[in-house]
């Protein structure tokens, strides 16, 4: 049976689902069940390519979490082979950089799905490698836990180990075993956090991928440039616009121009796409702007002046005005 595009339009690849019961057999589990129970069948994953709906794909996780124990996530990130993505872990082995490597992940990433997106972003020092989920019923804590397991995992394989976060953040409750997930980061893991991200040293961004090629990388870049277009690209433009307002902020509110700059379109025609979905660049901003506030300020080591100024506020007290508008009380009383 043909997925593609199903009920809400998110989508998930044959080649993101075929790992999950190769863990499953590889851990003793029962992956006939579990994809009986998901309505997806083992057919339906011989095409890497294939696009399966993004609800079933995640009940096939929930449905192997009840079998094997909330810690599959850790499992099946310690039991990731290179190439399990096919040409997206051969494009960030090529990469020069870890952080080119991860930049080429993020940018391909719509490939394999569409249901979550990551974004790196910099500040003060720090690199910040974030997800958000497109619905809220798209997230499964222990594949939460399974996605950023996995890119350390990789990272840590380009760069032999050098790479190591500072901290790990999950937007939902500390599991039984919290101990478990500390080990495996090696780090601070954060819980009830506003969302899931891997913060480390922003010059860490700079270690040398121990197979570098460029040439090679070109090569898959195009490969991959091609497979991005059969798929449509990211889901969204207003999902593009709130990545380029959240690496534009820090230097100030952004405005339409160079927004539409920033994606290759005229400001009219930004304006038009975004009014398709029903969104505003105003909305979208305001919409950012309002969620990033909440965990700045949760963060005690920034000042609320530095947020403001993260926020691309020129001053702290509108800032404080535009807090209390979106949430109710001031940044200092939700703070405390």
């Amino acid at each position: 049976m043909d997925r593609r595009r199903a009920r809400h339009g998110h989508y998930a690849t044959a080649a993101l689902v075929a790992p999950l019961v190769l863990g499953i057999e590889a851990l003793g589990g029962d992956a006939a069940a579990v994809l009986a129970a998901a309505g997806v069948a083992r057919s339906d994953l011989e095409d890497p390519e294939r696009h399966l709906d993004a609800q079933a794909a995640f009940s096939a996780f929930e449905g192997a979490v009840e079998q094997l124990g909330d810690d599959l996530g850790l499992r099946m990130a310690e039991l990731y082979e290179p190439g399990a993505f096919a040409v997206l872990d051969y494009l960030a082995q090529s990469s020069e950089t870890l952080g080119a490597a991860l930049e080429r992940l993020v940018r391909y990433e719509p490939i394999h799905q569409n249901c979550m997106r990551t974004s790196v972003r910099t500040h003060a020092g720090q690199a910040f490698v974030e997800q958000r989920y497109a619905l809220p019923q798209l997230r499964v804590a222990a594949l939460a836990e399974s996605n950023l397991a996995t890119l350390v995992t990789i990272g840590r394989r380009l760069t032999s180990g050098r790479w190591r976060p500072t901290r790990v953040a999950f937007a939902h409750a500390p599991p039984a075993d919290p101990g478990r997930r500390r080990r495996f980061f090696g780090c601070e893991v954060e819980w009830d956090a506003e969302l899931d991200a891997i913060v480390l040293d922003a010059a860490q961004l700079e270690l040398p991928v121990v197979r570098a090629d460029s040439a090679l990388a070109t090569t898959l870049e195009a490969h991959a440039q091609a497979m991005l277009a059969r798929v449509g690209g990211p889901e969204t433009i207003s999902a593009r616009v709130r990545e380029a307002i959240v690496r534009r902020l820090p230097d100030g509110q952004p405005g339409l121009e160079p927004l539409a700059a920033e994606l290759a379109m005229s400001p009219r025609t930004l304006q038009r796409r975004l009014a398709a979905e029903g969104e505003s660049l105003q909305g979208v901003l305001t919409e950012v702007r309002a969620e990033l506030a909440l965990r700045y300020v949760r963060d005690t080591s920034w000042s609320m002046d530095e947020v403001a100024l993260m926020l691309g506020f020129s001053e702290g007290r509108a800032f404080r005005r535009a807090f209390k508008r979106w949430h109710g009380e001031t940044p200092k009383h939700f703070r405390s």
